[in-house]
């Protein structure tokens, strides 16, 4: 893939993924469910109704917000005693970090952070 190990970007392999290349589905999974697991302790720690994934991988859809669904679900700790979370893409996708820093400022007020 892309010309030895050192070459490979996440582009490469969401290419890869969506041709249906099973190392490359595969590396999707492995990450899911590392992004899953990232996710099921926030949820457990601050509850939260919706997460909203942005950045990169909201630009690809479905191909990694599937299969973190499915792990998410797996890895929830206690989902029987409260709904789940939302897991939606974020609308501006790869756009939505700068996006927020630079609507920051606004609501520098709101915390003493």
């Amino acid at each position: 893939m892309a010309g030895g190990s050192t070459n490979i970007r996440g582009e490469h392999i969401r290419e890869a993924a969506l041709l249906g290349d099973d190392e490359a589905l595969a590396i999707v999974d492995e990450f899911a469910r590392w992004v899953a697991l990232g996710l099921s302790n926030l949820t457990n720690l601050l509850d939260p109704s919706m997460l909203v994934i942005g950045g990169g991988l909201a630009g690809s859809g479905d191909l990694f917000l599937r299969p973190i669904q499915q792990w998410f679900g797996e890895l929830l700790y206690s989902p029987e005693l409260r709904p789940h979370p939302q897991l939606v893409l974020a609308k501006f996708a790869e756009q939505a970090g700068a996006i927020g820093a630079a609507i920051l400022p606004e609501y520098a007020h709101v915390s003493d952070i």
